[in-house]
């Protein structure tokens, strides 16, 4: 039962990174800050560094957000972030929009 156990553990976890650690990851990002800070001011902290919030996550202080500033994640975590993690995709329904007139 061990070895099965592990084998399910071991494949989850692998198609996780994979999943997460894909090269086309460009201006998505899952942002933590420290638990002394509000959802106020962790949205604040994303708009000063050129950024936008998507959603909120499911823990504590996490958010998703958007940004075509080169220097977003390395300005976030300057201003305390604990992670600011490049996702390929954001959870949500995010997708093209055609406009007829």
């Amino acid at each position: 039962m061990l070895p099965a156990i592990l084998l399910l553990v071991i494949g989850i976890g692998s198609l996780v990174i994979a999943t997460v650690a894909r090269a086309d990851a460009r201006g998505r990002y899952l942002v933590v800050m420290r638990d002394s800070v509000d959802a106020a001011t962790v949205m604040d902290a994303v708009y000063q560094h050129g950024g936008g919030v998507t959603g909120f996550t499911w823990f504590s202080r996490g958010l998703y957000a958007v940004s075509d500033a080169p220097d977003f994640a390395m300005s976030m975590r300057a201003s305390g972030a604990w992670m600011v993690w490049a996702l390929p995709n954001i959870p949500g329904c995010f997708g093209t929009v055609e406009v007829r007139s």
